[in-house]
C-alpha cells in the first residue's frame, strides 16, 4: 500500500467526474422523482470514504500512463531534497506532512466551535407552547419513534433548526410569522433526525475541515445538502394532501424570501439554505406526487449496488501514473547499470522505485523475489557509476 501523489490525484479526478454526474442527475427533476435519495447518497459515499482512504488497497491496479508536464511535475514532487545533515525527504512528504497537519487542527477548531455552538443553544429555555409541543411528539411517533426533541427559540435562526447528536434541539426564529405553515416544517426536521441526516453532517463537516484544501470537496458538500433537503422534503409530505403540500410550498418561498441575506445556521441541519436554486428544485418536486412502482425500487438498489461497486473498482484499480524522465542532475540515462538497464531505488517507507534507463517507470511494494541492484538514492546510483 502506498500514499502517493498520483494516487491522490486519481481520486481527485475521479471524484470530480462523479460530481458532475451526480450534478446531471440533481439537475433533472424527472429523473430525481425516480431515483431514491439513498441511491445517491450511497454512491457519494464511495468518493468520500476514498478521500479518507487515499491509499491503493487492491493488489492490482491498472496504471494510466501520463505523458507531458504532468510527468515532470510528479518528478519534481517526487524528488527527495536534504532536511538537516542525513535525512532526505521528497517535496510531496513535507506538503503531505503539511496539509495532514493543517487539517487535524481545522478539526479541533471544527469541534471546539460545534461543543460551544451546542453549550450555548442548551441554556436557551425551552419553548412554552403545549400545542407545538404536542405536534412534535405526534409527529415522532408517525414516524416510529419515541425520542424527545427539545423546542427552543432564538433569533440566531431565520428558518427552523435541528441540532444536537444527543440531546436533539429544534430551534425556532423569534419572529416566525403565525400565518406560515409549521407541520410540514417540523416534519421535514424531524425527518432529518430521524434519517440520521444529524449525524452525517456533522461527520462531513469534519472531512470538509479536514481536506479544506481539496477543491473537490465544496462541490460535494452543496451536493450533499441537496439531496439531504430533497430527501427530507419526500419524507415529510409523504401523507400529506394536495391542499397541505401546497401550504408548504407557499411557507418554503416565503421563508426563502424572509430569508435574505441573514446568517445561517452552520452547525444545524436547516429547513432551508441559502442555496437559489436548490429552492426552485424543491419546489419544482413538490408539485406532483411520485409513486414509485416495485420494479422502480428494485431498479434503484440495483443502481447503487452496480454505482457503488463501479466507483470503488474504478478508484482503487485505474491511477494515473507519470512517464518523465529522471532529472539529468540525479542521473545520466546514457549509462548502464545493469545488463537490463533495470534497478531500484529504496524509498523511506519501504517501497521501491523502478527505474529502466534511467527513466521512471512504476513503484513497487517489494522486490518480489527479482534480482536487480537496489540502491538508498539516486545519488548512490551516480556514485556507483562513476567508480
Amino acid at each position: 500500500m502506498q500514499l502517493s501523489v498520483t494516487s491522490i490525484f486519481s481520486i481527485l479526478v475521479f471524484s470530480l467526474l462523479f460530481s458532475i454526474v451526480l450534478a446531471i442527475i440533481l439537475g433533472n427533476t424527472k429523473l430525481l422523482k425516480m431515483v431514491k435519495c439513498e441511491v445517491v447518497l450511497v454512491c457519494l459515499a464511495v468518493p468520500v470514504l476514498k478521500m479518507l482512504l487515499p491509499i491503493e488497497i487492491m493488489p492490482w491496479t491498472i496504471n494510466v500512463d501520463v505523458r507531458g508536464s504532468f510527468g515532470d511535475y510528479i518528478s519534481w514532487l517526487n524528488k527527495r531534497v536534504p532536511i538537516g545533515e542525513n535525512s532526505f525527504y521528497s517535496r510531496w512528504e513535507i506538503i503531505t506532512a503539511v496539509m495532514v497537519l493543517l487539517g487535524l487542527l481545522n478539526v479541533t477548531r471544527e469541534l471546539l466551535l460545534y461543543y460551544v455552538y451546542l453549550h450555548n443553544m442548551n441554556k436557551l429555555p425551552e419553548l412554552e407552547d403545549v400545542k407545538l409541543r404536542q405536534t412534535v411528539d405526534t409527529i415522532i411517533c408517525d414516524y416510529g419513534r419515541r425520542n424527545h426533541i427539545y423546542l427552543k427559540e432564538t433569533s440566531l435562526v431565520t428558518a427552523p433548526s435541528i441540532v444536537g447528536l444527543h440531546k436533539t434541539i429544534i430551534l425556532i426564529p423569534v419572529d416566525y410569522p403565525a400565518e406560515l405553515e409549521k407541520q410540514g416544517v417540523l416534519r421535514h426536521e424531524i425527518a432529518h433526525f430521524v434519517y440520521g441526516d444529524i449525524w452525517i453532517r456533522f461527520i462531513w463537516s469534519l472531512v470538509k475541515a479536514f481536506y479544506f484544501w481539496n477543491p473537490v470537496i465544496y462541490i460535494l458538500d452543496s451536493q450533499l445538502i441537496k439531496v439531504l433537503e430533497i430527501r427530507a422534503d419526500e419524507k415529510a409530505v409523504k401523507n400529506m394532501t394536495s391542499e397541505q403540500r401546497q401550504k408548504y410550498r407557499i411557507t418554503l418561498v416565503k421563508l426563502a424570501n424572509r430569508a435574505g441575506k441573514q446568517k445561517q445556521n452552520k452547525y444545524g441541519v436547516a429547513f432551508l439554505h441559502k442555496k437559489g436554486m436548490l429552492v426552485k428544485k424543491r419546489i419544482d418536486l413538490l408539485e406532483t406526487e411520485h409513486k414509485r412502482t416495485r420494479s422502480n425500487l428494485i431498479a434503484n438498489y440495483a443502481v447503487m449496488v452496480m454505482g457503488a461497486i463501479s466507483l470503488f473498482v474504478v478508484m482503487n484499480c485505474f491511477i494515473l501514473e507519470p512517464i518523465a524522465a529522471a532529472p539529468l542532475e540525479e542521473y545520466e540515462g546514457a549509462k548502464m547499470v545493469t545488463e537490463d538497464n533495470y534497478f531500484l531505488v529504496k524509498n523511506s517507507d519501504g517501497t521501491y522505485d523502478m527505474y529502466m534507463d534511467g527513466v521512471y517507470c512504476a513503484t513497487i511494494d517489494e522486490t518480489y523475489g527479482m534480482e536487480l541492484p537496489v540502491y538508498n538514492s539516486l545519488e548512490e546510483v551516480l556514485g556507483y557509476e562513476e567508480k
